[in-house]
């Protein structure tokens, strides 16, 4: 966990390093449209800046299991207490 909250630490402090570090490990990346590319990367990054990362509400986990049961992908709901925590949040 550490190391991912660390990874999106650098990847908000430093989204062009990121990118470019991400062309050694995403196959394809390299010969893809970096304009479109870069841009996926930002609105992604849009995502991820919060207050406390690593920090999950329990309205969003409840909202996406409501639409898991709508598309028929869940049966039925789960316990959400024990789908997430917010143990290891900042």
């Amino acid at each position: 966990v550490r190391a991912a909250k660390r990874g999106i630490s650098d990847v908000l402090a430093n989204p062009e390093e990121a990118y470019d570090i991400s062309k050694k490990y995403v196959e394809g990346l390299e010969q893809a449209d970096q304009a479109i590319q870069r841009e996926v990367l930002n609105k992604s990054i849009e995502f991820w800046h919060t207050d406390r990362l690593g920090f999950s509400h329990r309205a969003a986990w409840e909202n996406m299991q409501a639409v898991l049961i709508e598309m028929g992908l869940l049966d039925e709901e789960l316990d959400l207490d024990q789908a997430f925590t917010n143990q290891f949040a900042e």
